[in-house]
Order: structure tokens, then C-alpha cells, then sequence
């Protein structure tokens, strides 16, 4: 049960988003889909490791982002920044700020690096994402489409 909850919720925190941010209507209901996807990845990853759950739900959002950009003709950059909302670490900025301002210096350090570990973990996603999806992904799309064209 607790699985639907997260997923719907995520679903509509990025559909939410997508809505406030005026993104395509291509890609306003299948976005939000994707980080859905995404944020249950990382919850059944989660109990073993934040990063690496932070890493590889990040890295599935963003491919799944690239491959539905080409597919739709828009750009990644959209879906990519409505699918990842569900994975900002909001919270954890949230606890370090009130570590912070509560005086627990030791405590809030340890949360600080705990969050840039994770938002680090969150750009190496992406930035391998990017990478796949110059140098991977729009090579095998192109040469499809070449021999769907013939």
C-alpha cells in the first residue's frame, strides 16, 4: 500500500511541477510518469544505500528522459527537470539548515556532507546520462530510424 502512496505522490509532485513550470503538453502526463518510476527505484534501493539509491534512480530517470525526448521530438531538458523533483533532497537541506540555526554544529556538518553527497551522486547521474545519450542512445536512434526509412 505504502508503494501506491509513494508512487501517486510522486506522480503528482512532478505533474504539479511540470504544471507550474508551463512545460509541453507532449510531455505534461508521461514526465511525471518517468520520476514515479524513478522515486520507486529509489525507494527499494534506499535500504541498502542513499547515494547509490540517489545515483541509480537518478541515472534511470535520465536515460528513460533522453530516449522519450528522441521519441517525441522535445527536448530532454524538460522531461529530465520534472522527472527528478520527486529525488531533490529537499528535506535533508532542510535538516541541515535547522541543525544550523539550532546551534548542533558537529550534527549539522555531518548532515551537510550527507546532503552533498547526495546531491553529488544526483549530478554524476545525470551527467552519465547525458553522456549515454550523445553517445549512445542518438547513434542507435539515428541508424533505426536510417533503416526504417529504406
Amino acid at each position: 500500500m505504502i508503494w501506491i502512496i509513494n508512487f501517486v505522490g510522486s506522480y503528482l509532485a512532478s505533474f504539479f511541477f511540470g504544471l507550474s513550470t508551463f512545460v509541453s503538453k507532449k510531455i505534461r502526463y508521461i514526465a511525471p510518469l518517468v520520476g514515479a518510476v524513478g522515486f520507486s527505484l529509489y525507494r527499494l534501493v534506499e535500504p541498502y544505500s542513499v547515494n547509490m539509491a540517489a545515483f541509480v534512480s537518478t541515472l534511470l530517470c535520465c536515460v528513460a528522459a533522453e530516449m522519450l525526448a528522441r521519441s517525441l521530438k522535445t527536448s530532454s531538458t524538460g522531461v529530465t527537470i520534472v522527472a527528478l523533483i520527486p529525488l531533490v533532497p529537499g528535506v535533508m537541506l532542510y535538516k541541515t539548515m535547522l541543525r544550523f540555526g539550532e546551534g548542533n554544529t558537529l550534527e549539522a556538518i555531518e548532515a551537510l556532507s550527507n546532503t552533498l553527497m547526495y546531491a553529488g551522486m544526483m549530478a554524476i547521474g545525470v551527467t552519465l546520462s547525458t553522456l549515454l545519450g550523445r553517445f549512445v542512445i542518438t547513434p542507435l536512434y539515428n541508424s533505426v530510424k536510417k533503416r526504417k526509412d529504406k
